[in-house]
C-alpha cells in the first residue's frame, strides 16, 4: 500500500512518560558501533554484544529485516566484516571488529 505522511494524523501522539518509555523499550544502540556499506549490503558491528545486523539494500531498502542470522548470507557478512576489520586496522581504529 502507499502511505502519505497525512495518514500520521490518525496515530496516536505519545506524550511525557509514555513518549519516553516507548523509546527505551525499543533496542537502542549502546557504545560505538562501526558500519561498512556496499551498494547491495549494510553491515553494522555492535561492540557490546547485542547484536549484529546486516541489510539487503537491494530488496529491503528501508532496513526493516536484519538478517545477519540468515545462513544464505555468510559469505556476504564474512566479507563485509573483513571489510570492517581491514578499515579499522588501516585507520588504526583501537576497538577491533571479529573476524569471521
Amino acid at each position: 500500500p502507499t502511505y502519505h505522511l497525512s495518514d500520521l494524523e490518525a496515530l496516536e501522539k505519545p506524550y511525557g512518560r509514555r513518549a519516553l518509555m516507548s523509546s527505551l523499550h525499543a533496542r537502542e544502540a549502546e557504545g560505538r558501533r562501526k558500519m561498512v556499506r556496499t551498494k547491495d549490503w549494510k553491515y553494522v558491528h555492535d561492540p557490546m554484544g547485542d547484536k549484529d545486523e546486516l541489510y539487503d539494500l537491494v530488496n529491503d531498502p528501508w532496513e526493516l529485516y536484519n538478517v545477519v542470522e540468515d545462513l544464505a548470507h555468510s559469505e556476504i557478512l564474512a566479507d563485509l566484516r573483513l571489510k570492517l576489520a581491514d578499515w579499522s586496522i588501516q585507520t588504526e581504529d583501537a576497538k577491533a571488529v571479529p573476524l569471521p
